[in-house]
């Protein structure tokens, strides 16, 4: 990925982005009745893959636990993943970082941003200028389901009318959830559009 868009900082243009490189590879290329409901239950489905990682224990402390040196950390190794020429990369990240629960987090977030994007390119002037401030506190101790369904609060409330402040909400949930778990979300979110990018129309999938 190569972009000098912040999300948190700037989430409407961040939004816009994503969406853009999703339109690319066709997954706005249908009529839904409504694509808000379509696109809620793809972010639930991200989310129970997330929670179906962590039940199977494939976090990157274990994937990327053969690769690490004496003194190396998860983040060394995904230095190294960024390293790699592009016709290695595709292998390397399969291999440690997909499916694991950052990497199904992150699938998540990129869902809500490319719905973000998709309101916002209908209601431009509803634009977001900044993420709510969540404290990583709010994650500490407590198990990844109930951290999931903390994050999927705000999703799923639809007596609130403003859609675009409740997908805000569930980013910046995640984002707390990352901070107090040490992911480094962005890294994570640059390898995840990278290797995206490598992936056939729609992700070889029906839609």
């Amino acid at each position: 990925m190569e972009t000098k868009i912040n999300p948190w900082e700037q989430p409407a243009e961040f939004a816009m982005y994503v969406h853009g490189r999703s339109v690319a590879k066709g997954f706005w290329d249908y009529e839904h009745e409504n694509y808000i409901h379509h696109n809620i239950v793809m972010i639930d489905t991200e989310l129970m893959e997330a929670v179906q990682a962590d039940r199977n224990n494939r976090v990157m402390a274990e994937t990327a636990k053969p690769l690490m040196r004496d003194g190396e950390s998860v983040n060394d190794v995904l230095d190294g993943i960024a390293s790699a020429p592009d016709d290695r990369f595709p292998q390397y990240y399969e291999e440690v970082v997909e499916g694991t629960l950052e990497a199904e987090m992150v699938d998540a977030l990129l869902r809500i941003f490319d719905v973000l994007g998709g309101f916002l390119e209908l209601h431009p002037s509803r634009g977001p200028q900044k993420l709510h401030e969540v404290s990583p506190m709010m994650y500490k101790g407590v198990v990844f389901t109930e951290a999931v369904y903390l994050i999927m609060i705000p999703i799923h409330e639809c007596y609130n009318p403003t859609f675009d402040e409740r997908m805000i909400r569930a980013i910046a949930n995640i984002k707390a959830f990352a901070e107090c778990n040490g992911i480094d979300l962005f890294r994570h979110i640059e390898l995840k559009m990278r290797y995206n990018e490598t992936r056939p129309r729609l992700h070889g999938k029906k839609y």
